[in-house]
């Protein structure tokens, strides 16, 4: 009821600064100023967008992770991509794969953890001509 009141008393309040021809002016430009700044910020949203889309792909990155000493597969070690939001874990053979948008021709950090393992960090060149092998060392 009282947001009703609010919304009839705000009508009349507008209806009767309309009807001024001076301040109906200022208004009619205000709006159209700011209709016109909307319009122009969704096309610079759309154009930069558009143009960050034509200047990244999207790559496959993939890998296997395995103990430094035995040589055999690590499972479900976690492997994230430092300072983007991808991240997986490995498969119980030691292999992970997941997409990645970056620029062509960059370096990705990979992180990769595992309890009883030393954390380990290893840079991977896009595109990736083949799967990655990361050896991890006990603690």
């Amino acid at each position: 009821m009282y947001v009703a009141a609010v919304i009839a008393a705000l009508r009349r309040h507008i209806v009767a600064l309309w009807k001024d021809p001076v301040l109906s002016k200022v208004i009619a430009s205000g709006i159209t100023a700011i209709l016109g700044f909307t319009i122009w910020l969704g096309r610079a949203k759309f154009y930069s967008e558009q143009t960050s889309s034509e200047l990244a792909d999207k790559f496959l990155v993939s890998g296997h992770v395995f103990d430094d000493a035995s040589g055999h597969p690590i499972g479900h070690a976690i492997v994230s991509v430092k300072d983007h939001s991808e991240s997986g874990t490995t498969d119980d053979l030691g292999n992970f794969e997941f997409r990645i948008v970056s620029r062509r021709s960059e370096s990705i950090r990979l992180s990769l953890t595992r309890p009883g393992y030393k954390p380990f960090d290893w840079t991977v060149h896009l595109p990736q001509d083949r799967p990655t092998s990361i050896p991890l060392q006990h603690r």
